[in-house]
């Protein structure tokens, strides 16, 4: 299982606060390094059941924040 966290690939970050509410910040990035520093009070938290696939099939718009991900390590939208 340590393979899959070592893994290269696109991931989804949701920025929260307090652990309960979800903040206007998503980030989609090739690595955890390559995260934004959160806001105060929020933290990171990585949807585990993101697909790429999916959600491009759901929101077309996402292959420029996609793109911009795979190119400079981080797609923010805020």
């Amino acid at each position: 299982m340590l393979w899959l966290l070592l893994m290269n690939r696109l991931r989804k970050f949701t920025e929260v606060i307090d652990l309960t509410r979800e903040v206007s910040r998503i980030a989609y990035v090739m690595g955890v390094g390559n995260l934004p520093p959160a806001l105060n009070y929020c933290t990171w938290h990585e949807d585990t059941s993101f697909s790429p696939g999916d959600e491009l099939l759901a929101n077309p718009e996402l292959k420029l924040v996609f793109r911009k991900a795979l190119t400079e390590g981080c797609g923010l939208i805020e």
